[in-house]
């Protein structure tokens, strides 16, 4: 699991430094997935196709990074929603950007697990 892949240039970075560790991918059965937990990742679904091939969309940091709030932060955490109408619709784009460009794609974070309704928005209509 690669965690927050900002650049198409950082993926490549480091799968080359995996590589040369003796992790490659597909020897052996391994599986790379890199977190879909920024705005930049559900932007560049294309170009991240050249190198990622399986994204996990990570619904708590794409919600902080998405809606600028935290529920971990007395400040801001009374307006950390991951419900909110912005983040389903970075979580809806996600998924279906990672659809068309043949990329396999899951959902993690509390989303899913507090709401169902997240993970049923998601499958209704798009399968």
């Amino acid at each position: 699991m690669l965690p927050f892949v900002r650049r198409v240039g950082e993926a490549e970075l480091v799968l080359k430094r995996m590589g040369e560790l003796g992790l490659t991918r597909g020897e052996n059965g391994l599986l790379v997935y890199a977190m879909c937990e920024i705005p930049n990742n559900v932007i560049l679904h294309r170009p991240l196709r050249r190198v990622l091939r399986r994204l996990l969309h990570r619904s708590n940091d794409l919600t902080q990074l998405t809606s600028a709030s935290t529920e971990n932060s007395e400040i801001v955490a009374f307006d950390y929603d991951e419900r909110d109408d912005g983040v389903m619709e970075m979580i809806r784009l996600a998924v279906e950007g990672c659809k068309r460009n043949g990329i396999h794609s899951g959902l993690c974070g509390q989303a899913p697990s507090d709401y169902p309704d997240v993970a049923q928005y998601l499958v209704r209509d798009r399968h």
